[in-house]
């Protein structure tokens, strides 16, 4: 640990298997944010950068609390189940043209198990494999309408993670009900019917 600003900085955490993550980090925030009169004297002689680094090591800790406590990650509280989903929604979204984007790397990057996530997505009635597969098709029909864009249907495909142009105009005529193709020519003679 570190003095710096008046604030104990966490250089590292302790290695010892005896003191589990959550034990140390909580006993590290009392430490760090224990005033030296009273709390309003404290905040008093910070500035409002000191206060807003304060206040994001506060919720980095918290996070990092709540991370290494499998009671939370695996609770069955509801607001937390959906926090989980919402987090591993975003995170597909964010990285729907990353070519190597599996469920895996989303449960990873969330810091749950795979295991949980896959059953956050079926209470839901979706599998990850199958919600990243609707967003990526979400993309492609968005590209596939955009008047301007000349990219072949192909390209579309391929930038948006599908490579075998087979599977992808199957999966795309069972979302939308027809082929890429016939969505593109559809957009195009909209447009020129309109001007």
């Amino acid at each position: 640990m570190a003095i710096e600003n008046g604030f104990t900085r966490i250089t590292s955490a302790p290695s010892s298997p005896v003191i589990t993550k959550s034990t140390w980090l909580l006993s590290q925030a009392k430490l760090t944010f224990e005033p030296p009169a009273s709390s309003s004297q404290c905040v008093d002689q910070i500035n409002d950068v000191a206060r807003d680094v304060a206040g994001q090591q506060l919720l980095d800790l918290l996070c990092l609390a709540m991370r290494s406590d499998d009671r939370i990650l695996d609770s069955a509280s509801s607001t937390i189940r959906a926090a989980h989903l919402q987090r591993a929604e975003q995170f597909i979204r964010d990285n729907l043209a990353k070519p190597n984007l599996n469920s895996q790397l989303v449960a990873e990057s969330c810091g749950i198990s795979l295991r949980y996530l896959q059953r956050l997505f079926a209470e839901n009635d979706h599998s990850i494999v199958g919600y990243i597969r609707d967003k990526r098709l979400t993309r492609c029909d968005e590209a596939l309408k955009m008047l301007n864009d000349t990219a072949t249907v192909a390209n579309i495909a391929y930038k948006w993670g599908f490579y075998d142009q087979a599977q992808f105009c199957k999966h795309y005529r069972n979302r939308f009900g027809c082929t890429p193709t016939d969505t593109r020519k559809m957009s195009r003679l909209e447009a020129a019917k309109a001007v």
